[in-house]
């Protein structure tokens, strides 16, 4: 499976660097989330696997993969549910 963030989502900084504005154009909806979760939707803006997400995440936070994974699925469960995230078959 490939993830990719609706295309009527869009992000917005607001204030400190930690609270990130997520609006979805279509439905009218507005989430804040932090900035790990917000980098989540930065990376899902292309479609991109599971597997690639954590790798960047891991990365950037230079942490071993295994200590993201959870927390990565969880956050785009989350963004899955809220529809701020696609499922796209590969």
């Amino acid at each position: 499976m490939l993830y990719r963030r609706s295309h009527s989502v869009v992000i917005q900084e607001v204030g400190y660097e930690e609270e990130i504005m997520v609006y979805d154009i279509e439905k009218g909806m507005l989430h804040f989330v932090n900035a790990s979760a917000a980098e989540i939707l930065k990376i899902v803006e292309q479609e991109i696997s599971l597997e690639g997400i954590i790798s960047k995440i891991s990365y950037q936070y230079d942490v071993e993969q295994e200590m993201v994974a959870e927390d990565v699925q969880h956050i785009l469960e989350q963004f899955i549910e809220k529809d701020i995230v696609q499922v796209m078959e590969a």
